[in-house]
């Protein structure tokens, strides 16, 4: 946070803008939690966030008896979103993890790593957006993630979009007498008009411009391309298996079908199917090509490595029109059942967030979903998969050998 340089009345900012807030009696947009050995950053960062056009509350007298506790409660309660620093003294405080875990049972958290320090045990399955590094794309990551959050600081009149879902249509009813006064009005219009263009029409029409024949085809995908482009489109790519053992494709496939079934489980999100994206497995075509042949305003592709207890992987989300990073972290972790899971729900949060889709509390309740906590029955799982990949095509052998891996997860996880 350190490379924030802010005006020297920058600090009187935020100052001004929460007495005029509490003078109003108005509850904040954000909540930051943090220790106090970290105040002169988080000063910062609330800066920077007023700037943006939110409302910020962060507590600057921890000390300050009862009458604040109550403050500090109906504050987090309010706050639409709640930012947690995680930093060498933040996890090691109560009160900062308390805070943290009333936010996330909202659905309200967004972690940051204000020194590169991981959260503590409980909360390592939410993603931290880690400021220790390249500050720019963090503070950038962090808007995202608070606006996905809130929803923006300012309201921006949508455009209308040819791939929204119909049950975002606005209903009108049809027994409303103001619609049938309208529909009449307009049917009597109609009439008349054409009754006078019946008496002076000549009787030959009038040509047809050319440029208004017709909707070229070529029109009708550039809107289409438009409003994908728009949309919360995302494609994830087959994981390469960058493992010694190249057996091990099997936990590869795995991750990615798991990672395709979570992220299509997102209300906000629109999934592109496992069968469209297998043909660029191990492709060279550049994203944006691959992205306008799916359809996809984003593309994520990753590796995955297994090396004895450990497993790295590596995922990267691009932009499938500019061919721009908009997200990408490396995930270097004993290999055990429940960071297999932490890792899965973190990647989705990831690319929820950098799409700026908001996630229901249906969608966090999915989200903490831990199917096994045996990570010998999970691989044996994935093995059943990886052996028969395609029901009509599947031999006796193979169905022998799917069944005995499944029988095996059975008796490692009943």
């Amino acid at each position: 946070m350190a490379g924030m340089h802010l005006p020297p009345a920058a600090g009187r900012v935020e100052d001004r803008a929460r007495q005029a807030r509490l003078r109003g009696n108005q509850l904040a947009d954000i909540f930051i939690s943090y220790a106090r050995a970290d105040r002169e950053k988080i000063e910062e960062l609330a800066v920077a966030l007023e700037a943006k056009g939110y409302s910020v509350w962060w507590d600057r007298h921890i000390e300050g008896g009862a009458e604040f506790s109550k403050d500090i409660e109906r504050e987090l309660a309010a706050a639409k979103a709640v930012i947690v620093a995680w930093t060498k003294d933040s996890i090691q405080s109560r009160w900062v993890k308390d805070e943290a875990g009333l936010a996330a049972e909202a659905g309200q958290l967004v972690s940051i790593a204000l020194d590169g320090s991981l959260p503590p045990i409980g909360f390592k399955q939410f993603h931290a957006i880690d400021f220790s590094g390249d500050e720019k794309s963090a503070r950038d990551n962090l808007m995202r993630s608070v606006a996905s959050k809130i929803g923006g600081a300012q309201k921006v009149t949508e455009p209308v979009s040819l791939t929204a879902p119909l049950s975002e249509t606005k209903s009108v009813s049809f027994s409303d007498p103001k619609i049938w006064g309208g529909v009449l009005a307009v049917v009597v219009v109609f009439l008349i008009t054409g009754l006078l263009l019946t008496r002076k029409a000549p009787s030959v029409p009038p040509p047809i411009p050319a440029a208004t024949e017709k909707l070229e085809k070529a029109d009708v995908t550039e809107i289409v391309k438009t409003a994908t482009a728009e949309s919360n489109i995302v494609a994830v790519l087959p994981f390469a298996n960058r493992s010694a053992n190249a057996d091990d494709a099997f936990f590869a496939d795995g991750m990615h079908d798991d990672l395709l079934t979570k992220l299509s489980k997102i209300s906000a999100l629109q999934v592109i199917s496992r069968t469209s994206v297998l043909r660029f497995r191990d492709t060279e075509q550049p994203i944006p090509e691959i992205a306008d042949a799916l359809g996809a305003a984003a593309v994520m592709e990753g590796a995955v490595q297994r090396a004895g207890n450990r497993v790295r992987i590596n995922v990267q989300l691009i932009d499938g029109n500019t061919d721009q990073h908009l997200w990408a972290e490396i995930y270097d972790r004993e290999l055990t059942a429940e960071n297999i899971f932490d890792i899965q729900e973190e990647i989705t949060r990831a690319i929820a967030g950098a799409l700026e889709a908001v996630l229901s509390g249906d969608d966090e309740a999915e989200l903490g979903n831990r199917p096994t906590e045996n990570v010998a029955a999970y691989n044996a799982y994935l093995r059943a998969l990886s052996i028969a990949p395609q029901v009509f095509t599947i031999t006796g052998d193979q169905i022998d050998r799917a069944i005995s891996a499944l029988d095996e997860a059975i008796a490692l996880d009943p």
